[in-house]
C-alpha cells in the first residue's frame, strides 16, 4: 500500500511501484471479510470503520488521483452494509426452511423484503461508488463480498476474484482513467497465493488498530514530504 502511494506522489513514471501496490488491496479486502466474520459486535466494526473513514477523508484528498473523492474504508464501510444484508437474507432464507418463523408466509415474506435489500443495495453501490467516485469503486465492495461469501472455499474465493477483477480491468469505469492503469489492477491476482496460506487464526501480535491510524498518517507525511522537496 506505501509502496504503491510513494509511487504515485513521487514516481508517477515508475509503473512497478503501481505494480507491487496492486497486491495491498485483495489482503485488506479479505482481512475485512475475516474480521466482519469474526467480529463480536458488527456494530462496532462498522463504526469504527465511518469513524476512521471520516478523518481519513482530507488526509486521503491530499494526495488522490484525480477524480476519486472517498476512501478505502468508505469502500469497506459499504461492504459492511452488503455484509449484513446478505446475512440477514441468508438467515432468512434458513429460519423459513427449518420452520422455525410460524406462519410460513411470514418466512417468505422475510425472505422477499431481505432479497430486495440486498440486491437493492447492490445497485446502491454500483450507481454510488461512480457517481460519487470511490476508491476502488463496486469492484473494492464486491471483492470484500467474494471473500466473506466464499469464506472456507479458496478455490471459490480465487476464482470470482479472478473473474471480477478481469472484467474490472477490461473496463474503464472512469473516462479519465487510462485503459493501461486499468489493466495494472490485474497483478493484484499475484496476491492470492499469500492468501492461500492464511490460516484463520489471528496472529500473536495485536495490530488491531495499526491499519486505522497508518491509513491517514501515511497520506500526511507523503504530502509533507512532497512539499519539503
Amino acid at each position: 500500500m506505501v509502496i504503491d502511494h510513494i509511487g504515485l506522489v513521487f514516481f508517477s513514471e515508475i509503473i512497478l511501484f503501481r505494480i507491487i501496490g496492486r497486491l495491498a488491496f485483495p489482503i485488506f479486502a479479505f482481512a475485512v471479510a475475516e474480521g466482519y466474520s469474526k467480529t463480536h459486535s458488527k456494530a462496532k466494526y462498522a463504526l469504527r470503520m465511518l469513524i476512521f473513514a471520516l478523518i481519513s477523508t482530507y488526509p486521503f484528498l491530499l494526495i488522490a488521483p484525480d477524480g476519486l473523492t472517498l476512501n478505502i474504508m468508505y469502500t469497506f464501510l459499504l461492504s459492511i452494509g452488503v455484509m449484513y444484508l446478505y446475512d440477514k437474507l441468508q438467515q432468512a432464507k434458513a429460519d423459513h426452511n427449518t420452520n422455525s418463523v410460524e406462519p410460513k408466509s411470514i418466512g417468505s415474506q422475510n425472505i422477499l423484503l431481505y432479497s430486495v435489500a440486498f440486491y437493492g443495495a447492490l445497485i446502491f453501490v454500483i450507481v454510488f461508488t461512480i457517481t460519487v467516485p470511490t476508491d476502488y469503486y463496486f469492484y473494492g465492495v464486491f471483492s470484500v463480498l467474494i471473500f466473506y461469501v466464499y469464506r472456507g472455499s479458496f478455490l471459490k474465493q480465487a476464482l470470482y476474484f479472478s473473474v471480477i477483477t478481469i472484467g474490472f480491468c477490461l473496463v474503464t469505469i472512469v473516462p479519465e482513467q487510462s485503459f493501461m492503469l486499468n489493466i495494472l489492477q490485474c497483478f493484484s491476482l499475484l496476491s492470492l497465493p499469500i492468501l492461500y496460506f492464511y490460516n484463520g487464526k489471528r496472529g500473536k501480535l495485536n495490530l488491531k488498530y495499526l491499519f486505522y491510524i497508518f491509513y491517514p498518517l501515511q497520506f500526511i507525511v507523503l504530502y509533507i514530504v512532497k512539499i519539503l522537496i
